[in-house]
């Protein structure tokens, strides 16, 4: 009896599914059932620090890698620079298709992995 929950108002148990995830008031903490236990979800690090989250996306058909600088308003302004003075210019992302980097949508496009190794080297 002790892996079953109750949902709502109804007083029935239920047997929780494995990736269930539920809020424990007793221990005040966050659990995720794993289809045995209810196990304490972990998070790291803070959700307020500074970090580059990296993805794929397109630009009218072509494949970027973009990098998110989250928390980093105050650094987004050297960032811009850096990376015009490292790669070169570049022009609106709705202008031209193809340009090696652009910066919209508050994350940096660039079309080359050393490119994005470069920049997360030198801002990571």
């Amino acid at each position: 009896m002790s892996n079953m929950t109750f949902v709502g108002t109804d007083f029935s148990p239920k047997k929780p599914v494995q990736g269930e995830v539920r809020f424990n008031s007793v221990l005040n903490r966050l659990e995720i059932y794993d289809n045995t236990i209810w196990v304490e979800i972990q998070t790291v690090g803070n959700i307020n620090e500074y970090r580059l989250e990296t993805s794929e996306g397109t630009v009218l058909g072509k494949k970027y890698i973009t990098i998110a600088p989250i928390n980093a308003e105050d650094k987004w302004p050297g960032m811009l620079e850096w990376t015009v003075n490292t790669l070169g210019p570049t022009i609106s992302i709705w202008e031209d298709t193809g340009a090696r980097w652009y910066a919209n949508n508050a994350k940096f496009w660039f079309r080359d992995e050393k490119d994005v190794t470069m920049f997360l080297l030198r801002w990571s």
